[in-house]
């Protein structure tokens, strides 16, 4: 196994992700699941993990402090992509489909056309 950096080893950084709305909302999901009569809120997750999942080492001191921000700070770049990326492309994904002639009105002298458009199965 590869060594490991030192901001895992220390278990901050894994303290600070292991706290954020996205994997707590995560935790919620997967708690409904096995228990669907519990209502647990967001922080009611967050009090459970600090209290019986993480050790207290990790939840005090600057170490904790800073990987939050480290955290942060690449959320902030991540969402600033993001943006800049919408910007060029547009908010909305478009896929172009291939168009069909117009199945023309049934009064018009052309009835077998009609038919066939109308009335065809699409098979072979």
């Amino acid at each position: 196994m590869a060594e490991l950096p030192k901001q895992l080893s220390d278990g901050y950084l894994l303290a600070a992700i292991l706290q954020t709305d996205s994997v707590l909302t995560e935790v919620q999901r997967q708690l409904k699941q096995l228990y669907p009569n519990l209502q647990l809120t967001v922080e009611q997750i967050r009090e459970l993990i600090r209290t019986s999942a993480l050790r207290h080492e990790v939840l005090t001191g600057a170490g904790l402090e800073g990987a939050t921000a480290q955290l942060a700070e690449v959320r902030d770049l991540a969402a600033a992509a993001a943006a800049n990326s919408e910007g060029t492309k547009g908010n909305r994904q478009v896929r172009i489909t291939g168009t069909y002639k117009a199945v023309p009105p049934k009064d018009e002298e052309d009835h077998d056309l009609w038919q066939d458009k109308m009335m065809s199965t699409g098979g072979g």
